[in-house]
């Protein structure tokens, strides 16, 4: 522009902390290269990177991808890429070779308990959905995400807000036992409707393996303050076709005595694979309709 006309200015405004990064990109924009001092330095060329798509240029940004790709992959660059990748799409590669690299070098949860509380929440996404992830139970990933979040967001309020938006990507509910669901229906980090919810859902719709086949299990899990001192009688539901009204699926008369919960491991009585074929006359449109009656005998 400036060969065409003279008096053309370019007047381009950038931090203190980019001048070494726009010094290697109009390198790169003048002699096809970088710096070869710059090759094996993650810190600057994750500057220049940053800096060249700002300005759109392209091919010094995919070079940054490049010799990035050639560095190994460390905790602390991979936590770097996942953050990038939120705003800068073009290092989505690096993103998803970040992913892999946490939840391998995690997998082991337990063994890390401290070193997760560290890392952000990109990261904690990548290892706790993970293919790799190695837990005793979904009790245990519930505690570290508790955890970690205590750690990270100090504020009460602001740990609910990010709790309540990605704790259902983090945890299992269906696969928690009945003690640890309620605990976080008392828990003062989650708001209790949202948690209320999410434990509803949980205790309705748990799936669990038997030996080893698939059963669809029901529970209604009392508090333990009306353990021993009340008898119910309670009937579960559920709407089937022809009828196309709820039928019961089972009865029963109990005193509470315990936390294990008040149900059936089989709600139907049929084996799995008859349950979820697609003849089955308890799903209406692909959905399973249960009711819950509850009533007080003593």
């Amino acid at each position: 522009m400036r060969e065409t006309n003279p008096q053309f200015r370019a007047i381009i405004k950038i931090h203190d902390s980019e001048v070494v990064a726009l010094m290697e990109m109009l390198h790169f924009m003048y002699g096809g290269t970088l710096s070869s001092s710059i090759a094996g330095n993650f810190v600057t060329l994750v500057d220049v990177m940053l800096l060249s798509d700002k300005f759109q240029v392209v091919s010094c940004t995919n070079h940054c991808i490049w010799l990035l790709k050639k560095l190994p992959m460390t905790p602390e660059s991979a936590v770097i890429y996942l953050e990038i990748a939120l705003h800068v799409l073009v290092i989505c590669p690096l993103a998803d070779k970040a992913k892999k690299f946490l939840a391998t070098r995690y997998k082991d949860v337990m063994k890390f308990k401290e070193e997760l509380c560290s890392l952000t929440l990109p990261a904690i996404e990548a290892i706790f959905n993970g293919e790799e992830l190695q837990v005793t139970s979904e009790d245990c990933v519930y505690d570290l995400v508790m955890k970690w979040a205590q750690k990270q967001f100090p504020g009460p309020e602001e740990r609910r807000a990010m709790l309540e938006s990605c704790i259902t990507r983090l945890v299992r509910f269906p696969y928690m036992s009945p003690g640890k669901l309620m605990d976080v229906l008392t828990s003062h980090d989650l708001d209790h409707d949202f948690a209320k919810d999410v434990v509803n859902e949980a205790l309705f719709f748990q799936v669990d393996p038997r030996n080893p086949k698939w059963a669809f299990k029901l529970f209604l899990v009392p508090h333990d303050s009306l353990l021993s001192k009340i008898t119910v009688c309670y009937v579960f539901s559920a709407m089937k076709k022809p009828e196309m009204d709820f039928m019961d699926v089972g009865s029963w008369e109990r005193k509470l005595t315990d936390l294990t919960g008040l149900g059936k491991a089989n709600l139907f009585s049929m084996p799995w694979e008859t349950f979820i074929a697609d003849d089955c006359p308890y799903f209406i449109d692909r959905m399973l309709h249960l009711r819950a009656d509850m009533s007080l005998i003593q």
